[in-house]
């Protein structure tokens, strides 16, 4: 009797024990979660940049998320996209919350919940000028109201025209992009200033042209934080203090000698510069970029795996593969297509400047004939230095960016996804910032059924499957009887 007494108190507490190992295993993984992203596109799998911008987030961050997923307008294929881009956000959001403990989600149907949504409308004024509101919109409030922004649809989402489907459908989904920039905002405060020197027939940022135009970067600047400005130098001006990257996109003509001496002396001061050139122009620019160990030859050079044409793909394989600028970028395997490029190589000398290429289409395992000269066909290269500030008494880093090509981020340059994406690393690389976070391809990997395949399928899951089942169970028992 005692005996039986004993084993039963040893399988109580063995019993208890155990309840505590599981119940602490629990509590482990819900304070230390392991989330995997096995989509195809990688949709929900956050950034570098995203999660070292939440690792700063130390209080309270509300995100409103005001969508509905009716159809709009009595369009059905409206509810069949507003279900897929809820799921998209839904899944996303929900790794911010992992990722921070800070973030709390909170979603509303703007057409159930219209007293609510008006309160939230005052509150945050999301609304258009007209007075109307178009959903969705999501709201992050930081600190209780102490700062507050809105993303809207057109951050969120690009759309393109398909010609299978005849109408627009979605072709990328934006959303890590506009989240981590609008919370970025919030905690940062105002976007960094970019300035585009103007003159010299260089492209200006307020050109619809679409070949020498370049305002449609201005669609990524507020997304990417960024204040994009152009500046006009004169012999009297001087490049301002705010300035915290100069960008000179593809002059047509040779600076003056008082403004390269403004961006001489901006570089000695710590400035970040990015300059970007075409063929058969002297800008002036090639002793400054000389003495920062960067050659440039301003002949077009053909693509090697092309009989003619003026294209110059470079593939994600011929890319930098320990360069920042370049790694993000081979990581999402984004090709980078130029028009006529030209060459531009660091030299390998010693001295305070560091030097790095971009591509080197062909492996290095080619070289261009120029004029008698056989040279490596790289097409970008970066230098970098510390620099004394007689003010502070502290040491800076002067940082240069060289492409050989200016055409890729022009208006009709800049929708092939790679070619963005370079401009904007190397913004983020001179900015001292994690790399750029590309936007993701969106794929409908919906099934096509016809009513009789619809059948099939129903037959078989509903009807085939369960009497299969059924008719195993009752063999196993007839033969156990037997």
């Amino acid at each position: 009797m005692k005996r039986t007494t004993t084993t039963h108190l040893r399988t109580i507490i063995i019993v208890f024990l155990s309840l505590i190992v599981v119940l602490e295993i629990g509590f482990i993984s819900l304070r230390n979660p392991l989330r995997v992203d096995l989509s195809k596109q990688k949709l929900y799998q956050l950034s570098p940049r995203t999660r070292s911008v939440l690792g700063d987030l130390n209080q309270r961050l509300k995100i409103i998320v005001l969508l509905s997923e009716a159809a709009q307008a009595g369009n059905p294929q409206s509810a069949m996209e507003m279900a897929d881009l809820a799921l998209d956000m839904r899944n996303l959001l929900e790794e911010y919350e992992t990722r921070s403990r800070h973030i709390t989600v909170e979603w509303v149907d703007p057409y159930r919940d219209m007293n609510y949504t008006r309160d939230l409308a005052i509150k945050y004024d999301f609304t258009n000028p007209d007075g109307t509101a178009t959903f969705p919109v999501v709201v992050f409030d930081l600190g209780d109201g102490a700062k507050t922004t809105c993303v809207h649809l057109n951050d969120i989402i690009d759309r393109k025209w398909s010609e299978e489907l005849q109408r627009t459908v979605v072709s990328e989904f934006k959303g890590e992009q506009a989240f981590t920039g609008a919370i970025r905002k919030l905690l940062h405060g105002g976007n960094a200033k970019v300035y585009f020197l103007s003159g010299s027939g260089a492209g200006s940022i307020n050109d619809n042209n679409q070949m020498g135009g370049l305002s449609a970067l201005r669609a990524f600047a507020q997304r990417e934080n960024l204040d994009f400005q152009e500046l006009i130098l004169s012999s009297k001006s001087i490049i301002p203090e705010d300035a915290e990257v100069l960008v000179i996109p593809g002059p047509k003509k040779r600076l003056p000698d008082y403004e390269l001496s403004l961006i001489e002396s901006y570089l000695s001061r710590g400035g970040r510069l990015l300059v970007l050139l075409d063929d058969g122009i002297e800008t002036g620019l090639e002793g400054l970029l000389r003495s920062w160990q960067i050659e440039t030859v301003p002949i077009a050079v053909a693509d090697p795996s092309k009989q003619s044409g003026s294209d110059f793909l470079v593939k994600s394989s011929e890319f930098n593969f320990e360069h920042p600028i370049t790694k993000a970028l081979i990581t999402e395997a984004r090709d980078v297509c130029f028009y006529k490029p030209i060459i531009v190589y660091p030299r390998n000398e010693e001295s305070s400047i560091k030097t790095g290429y971009l591509f080197l289409p062909g492996g290095g395992k080619s070289a261009v004939d120029i004029n008698g000269e056989l040279l490596p066909p790289c097409l970008g290269a970066t230098a970098e230095r510390s620099v004394s500030n007689a003010l502070g008494g502290r040491s800076l880093m002067s940082r240069l960016v060289v492409i050989g090509d200016s055409d890729f981020i022009s208006n009709g340059g800049y929708q092939i996804s790679g070619n963005t994406a370079l401009f904007m690393a190397s913004l983020d690389w001179l900015l001292d910032r994690d790399i750029v976070i590309s936007p993701k391809k969106m794929e409908d990997i919906r099934p096509s059924l016809t009513r009789k395949q619809k059948v099939k399928l129903f037959c078989v899951n509903i009807v085939v499957i369960p009497a299969v089942a059924v008719a195993l169970a009752l063999l196993m028992g007839y033969r156990r009887r037997k």
